[in-house]
């Protein structure tokens, strides 16, 4: 049953402030699962400040230098062995006990009875494509090979205790989805009026979503020292996605998912109110980061 089912197509629900804060932040639509949205209220229905994400374990510092480095660094020095440029495929299982795990054009890795195996099996990034100020990021519709999703099948496939991940990978037009990452120096002026259009300060709050929006803009503002060398560069850097990029934009008349990076930075501008602000980028003073990728929340037929 998906929310839509279960609330009706029309329903109330759709316009209140729990919702666009909820499937907004989570990348809901009301096609996708009904059963899987109640998970995700349970799990953040009751959190206060929300918008300020309390109650969120997250980093203030970007993921990847916060977490993801400082990980390796410490296993390298404990003689963990890293196996790069190796695409897993399949594990060789029985009893639930992992015998090998099977990598593309490679021999298999043995495992043995003391080892354990920890597997990813999805991802939202998922046959994802990267676009940026003058060229799209096109829609990867090769189902051939879909990455970690591929592991989960081969395994869906030899018992049904893995699961359905064709619910989650079924449809690429319901599950996919697009963001960019913008980047801007020397020029404060545009963060600054965002700040005070919003009330958020850098660095200080969560996702912004704007409703009028038709592709529903929700970006996240970050304070100078986000990335190491930041305020060396002097530049300010702003994530958005677009939840419904496939709708037509309001001042750039065609689907998100079509546009390139100057495109989307022109709706985003004047979307957001800040035409005074697009009009400084005309000195090259932005680059935008486009992604799109497969793999939202599970659907439900």
């Amino acid at each position: 049953m998906t929310i839509a089912d279960y609330y009706g197509e029309d329903s109330e629900i759709f316009d209140s402030a729990g919702w666009w804060c909820g499937h907004t932040m989570l990348a809901f639509k009301p096609w996708h699962s009904i059963l899987e949205y109640k998970r995700y209220s349970a799990r953040f229905g009751l959190s206060t400040r929300i918008d300020y994400l309390e109650g969120i374990l997250h980093t203030k510092r970007n993921e990847s230098d916060s977490i993801i480095k400082p990980i390796l660094k410490w296993l390298e020095e404990r003689g963990v062995n890293f196996k790069t440029k190796s695409r897993v495929y399949n594990l060789d299982e029985a009893c639930n006990t992992v015998q090998a795990i099977k990598i593309y054009d490679q021999e298999d890795i043995p495992v043995r009875p003391e080892d354990l195996v920890f597997v990813t099996n999805g991802s939202m990034m998922t046959n994802a494509t990267f676009g940026d100020n003058t060229h799209i990021a096109p829609v990867n519709r090769d189902t051939s090979d879909l990455g970690l999703f591929t592991i989960w099948q081969n395994l869906a496939k030899k018992h049904e205790k893995f699961g359905h991940p064709e619910k989650f990978i079924s449809s690429i037009d319901k599950t996919k989805w697009m963001s960019f990452f913008l980047t801007v120096k020397d020029y404060p002026e545009f963060f600054q009026r965002l700040e005070r259009m919003t009330g958020s300060r850098s660095g200080t709050g969560g996702a912004i979503t704007l409703k009028d929006s038709p592709w529903e803009f929700s970006f996240v503002i970050y304070d100078r020292d986000y990335f190491p060398n930041q305020r060396e560069l002097n530049a300010d850097v702003l994530w958005s996605d677009g939840l419904f990029g496939e709708r037509i934009g309001t001042i750039v008349k065609k689907p998100m998912s079509e546009c390139t990076g100057e495109e989307i930075l022109t709706e985003f501008c004047i979307t957001s109110t800040c035409p005074i602000a697009f009009a400084g980028f005309a000195d090259g003073h932005d680059a935008l980061y486009i992604v799109q990728g497969q793999g939202l929340p599970v659907l439900d037929f």
